[in-house]
């Protein structure tokens, strides 16, 4: 991911229960090494994956999953594809 100040952000997820490890191993090897700015972590996050032909053929069912996200008044915090 590129921020707005033009620096190169680095965006990931872990299962839940390797969350501290992770975070211990950025900040204490990654983050020194690498001579990051900082490392920023949320446990109250999900991933949630559309997958399928039907996401190729099928026109709208992005659109669709949005729209319900939406309606639930889930906030979409990051899309790849």
């Amino acid at each position: 991911n590129i921020s707005k100040d033009g620096k190169t952000d680095f965006s990931f997820t872990v299962n839940h229960g390797d969350y501290a490890k992770a975070m211990d191993l950025l900040k204490n090897v990654v983050v020194p090494k690498l001579g990051a700015q900082e490392v920023v972590g949320d446990t109250k996050i999900c991933k949630v994956s559309i997958v399928g032909i039907g996401m190729r053929s099928h026109v709208g069912v992005a659109s669709t999953m949005f729209r319900v996200l939406s309606e639930e008044g889930i906030n979409i915090q990051m899309i790849s594809t």
